[in-house]
């Protein structure tokens, strides 16, 4: 049973999460990625999370910021020791170990444990750890949305851009590096967000949808 306690984290958690939402027109149910503060992608490799090139992975399914984080129908696990690795496993409604909070950019699960990069490594395939919460650079996460690219080019100003956008969306593979300034693609993959810094820039999708960079939070 949640104690009193629990439930009051759990709701204070989630207040965060709002207001880091709050403005934005979206909601949180529609969270499909998450990556590190070095810009690699939460995944999945030989059971184990690890951070990842972006590459056209499927999204996570239904993290609505509070709850069960999930991929491929198994569940993100965070158990101790400290540096123990976070695993993706069955899914057990209740367990502790697998109710996840995206808190003021931390991934922190109900046993307590924050979603850490092993290390502060960047790259990768760098193991993702259990590991107290302390703040830290490598403790922190961003939250993105998919969304097509009629619907971007259709905030922007510049329908040139705008028409470059969406049919380099539709054309592309996924895990493409896109301006969303000028619809221009960037580089041969998508590696990492933070490449190409200082410029907008997503990820496509596949099928005319993009991952926005920026993230939430």
């Amino acid at each position: 049973m949640t104690s009193g306690s629990s439930r009051l984290r759990i709701a204070t958690m989630i207040a965060g999460l709002g207001l880091c939402l709050g403005g934005t027109g979206i909601h949180a149910a529609e969270i499909a990625y998450l990556s590190s503060s070095s810009g690699y992608m939460l995944h999945e490799a030989r059971g184990q999370a690890v951070t990842s090139n972006w590459a056209g992975q499927q999204p996570l399914q239904g993290f609505n910021g509070y709850g069960a984080v999930r991929q491929a129908n198994k569940c993100l696990t965070g158990r101790g020791p400290a540096g123990q690795a976070l695993t993706w496993d069955r899914c057990q409604p209740g367990d502790r170990n697998q109710a996840w909070a995206l808190s003021s950019s931390r991934l922190v699960n109900e046993a307590g444990w924050c979603a850490d990069v092993e290390g502060n490594r960047g790259g990768a395939g760098v193991r993702v750890v259990a590991w107290q919460c302390s703040g830290a650079s490598n403790q922190r996460w961003k939250a993105h949305l998919v969304e097509s690219a009629d619907a971007r080019a259709s905030r922007m100003a510049d329908q040139a851009a705008a028409n470059r956008l969406r049919e380099n969306a539709a054309r592309a593979p996924a895990g493409r590096l896109i301006d969303l300034r000028t619809g221009e693609l960037i580089g041969v993959d998508g590696g990492t967000m933070r490449k190409a810094a200082g410029a907008q820039v997503g990820v496509t999708a596949g099928g005319g949808k993009l991952i926005a960079a920026g993230g939430l939070n």
